[in-house]
Parts: structure tokens; C-alpha cells; sequence
């Protein structure tokens, strides 16, 4: 009798996992997995994966739920026999339906409803599981599987090929119905949108060259080097190394005219130019710097970025 309500249990269990998850993958937004996958989640990366070839997780959970289907009357046989010592097909119909309405709760409408509600933090919870049945189930979905690659061939339409305009238009329709809601303004959802369309492009092209700033040199006095900052109309001054000219930090307006001794000389973060502009406006964020220093692979400056410029020409997009 162990076995048999085991069993069924199992059943019910797999058949609640395949159910939720097929509504989960359906309802996760892609921009969310992406993000997600970006940021390193393996999970994240897995779903997507998944998502990118339908087919298979399809056949995954088709087989799932097909295998749950046949298991819980061969569980409940089971159950039957060990209750009564023999096999009636009466009392097997009379289980199988005082059963079923709590399969359809328990194993259906539940499992689908939670998942329709939190679909991100369920699948991040359960993706490993579900690459587990996806590699148990091959040997059985793999013909189902080339079957549908088949098909999207034969037909012409092909996942991969609408999936950036899929992802966009999430992109667009989750930027409008936070700003009708009032959480976004416009110029905000701009900024989310040039985020995404120009975020990775390399500072390389965002950078200035130093000569197109008015700099001054470490040992320049105090005095001096205020009537430059006063002269050039800059928010910051470049402080240049007296012998190397290379620089060694920056003077901000409001330490250079206000302080009653020399001002602090604030630290430049230094970038290869291959790196994404957003990243580079994080980092200088989060260090608390207004001015970087983007040098080639052999170390050599290639330019210098300021935060506030960057922050313009992303806002200033359309």
C-alpha cells in the first residue's frame, strides 16, 4: 500500500511540476531572463535556452504529464488490491473519480495559478529541475524534438528570427504601462530604452580626447589653477603629473574655489575602450567619479569620459 499511494503521489507531484512550469515559461517575461542571464544565473541562461527552442521543452513536459497520467490508475490499482486483496474495476472507477477533483485542484489549477502569479522566482527555483527531466526525457523527446525543427523549416518561421522584435516589444509594453500607471515619466522610459539600445556599445566611442579639456599640472599653484577652472567653464580640472603629463586626478569646481587649503585630488577610474558604456557609468557611480580614463589593450590613453556627458547623451537619445 506504501508503494501505491507512493506512487501516486509521485505522479501527482510530476504532473503539478510539468503543469506549472509550462504556464511559468509561457508568462516569464524574456527581458527578465535576459537580465537575469546577463547578470551570471545559470538558471537564467538554462530558460532561455529553453525558450529558444520550444520544441523541446514542449515534448519535455508533454512527456512529463503523459508519464503522470498513466501512473496515477496504476497507482491507484495498486492501491486497490493492497486495500481489498483483489482487483475490482468498480473500485477502481469509484477511486479514480473521488480523486480526480483533488488532482485537478492540487495538480492543475493550483500549480498554474501560483506559477502565473510568480512565474520568475518559481522557474529560478525549480530550473534545475526541470533540466533534469529534460535530460531524462531525451531519449524520448529527442524525435519529437527534430520533428518540430522540421517543421519550423519546411514552414520558414523560425524562433531565433522573431525573438529580438519579441523581446522589444515586451521592452516597450512594460515602459508604457509603468508610465500609465504613473511609476515612470516620460524622459525615464527614454532612458530605460536608449539603455538598452546603446548600453553596449563601446566608450570607445563616447570618449573625448584630453586636449579638448583645459587641464593644469600638480604643482600648479592654488591660485592659478582657479583662474583656469574660472576661464575654462568646466565642472572638473584634469590635474596632469609635472614631468610625465599624464594624468593623476581630477580637481572638482566646488573643492577648488571653496577650500581654504588645496583641495582634494579625486581618483580617476581607468576603462579599456572595449567596454559597454553602461558599465562604465556604473562603475564611475559607484566609485563616486566624474572622470575616466579610457586607455587601449597596451595601456595607452586613448581618451577621457565625463559621467555628466554620458548621462546627457543618453537622456538626450530618442
Amino acid at each position: 500500500m506504501i508503494v501505491a499511494i507512493l506512487v501516486i503521489v509521485l505522479a501527482g507531484l510530476l504532473s503539478a511540476f510539468c503543469s506549472g512550469v509550462e504556464t511559468g515559461l509561457y508568462r516569464v517575461p524574456r527581458v527578465r531572463l535576459v537580465l537575469d542571464a546577463v547578470d551570471g544565473s545559470r538558471v537564467a541562461r538554462g530558460l532561455l535556452w529553453l525558450t529558444n527552442h520550444p520544441g523541446l521543452f514542449v515534448s519535455t513536459l508533454l512527456v512529463g504529464n503523459t508519464v503522470s497520467n498513466y501512473a496515477v490508475p496504476v497507482g491507484i490499482a495498486w492501491f486497490v488490491i493492497a486495500l481489498f486483496g483483489y482487483d475490482d474495476p468498480r473500485i477502481n472507477i469509484a477511486v479514480s473519480i473521488l480523486i480526480t477533483p483533488i488532482l485537478f485542484v492540487f495538480c492543475e489549477l493550483l500549480p498554474k495559478s501560483l506559477f502565473h502569479q510568480i512565474p520568475n522566482r518559481l522557474l529560478r527555483k525549480s530550473g534545475w529541475l526541470l533540466f533534469a527531466l529534460t535530460v531524462l526525457a531525451l531519449p524520448l523527446t529527442w524525435a519529437l524534438y527534430l520533428l518540430s525543427r522540421w517543421l519550423q523549416k519546411v514552414l520558414g518561421e523560425e524562433p531565433l528570427k522573431i525573438r529580438p522584435a519579441l523581446a522589444r516589444r515586451e521592452l516597450r509594453q512594460v515602459l508604457e504601462e509603468g508610465e500609465q500607471a504613473g511609476l515612470l515619466e516620460s524622459v525615464q522610459r527614454d532612458l530605460v530604452q536608449n539603455m538598452f539600445a546603446y548600453g553596449s556599445d563601446p566608450i570607445s566611442r563616447y570618449c573625448m580626447p584630453l586636449r579638448g579639456l583645459r587641464t593644469v599640472q600638480i604643482d600648479l599653484p592654488i591660485e592659478e589653477a582657479r583662474r583656469v577652472l574660472l576661464k575654462s567653464n568646466q565642472q572638473i580640472l584634469p590635474v596632469l603629473h609635472s614631468r610625465e603629463k599624464r594624468l593623476v586626478g581630477y580637481y572638482e569646481s566646488t573643492d577648488l574655489l571653496y577650500a581654504l587649503d588645496r583641495p582634494k585630488l579625486r581618483a580617476i577610474s581607468t576603462f579599456e575602450e572595449s567596454v559597454g558604456q553602461i558599465a562604465v557609468l556604473n562603475k564611475m557611480v559607484s566609485q563616486d567619479t566624474k572622470l575616466g580614463r579610457i586607455v587601449n589593450s597596451t595601456g595607452q590613453l586613448v581618451g577621457v569620459v565625463l559621467i555628466d556627458r554620458l548621462i546627457a547623451q543618453m537622456i538626450q537619445r530618442t
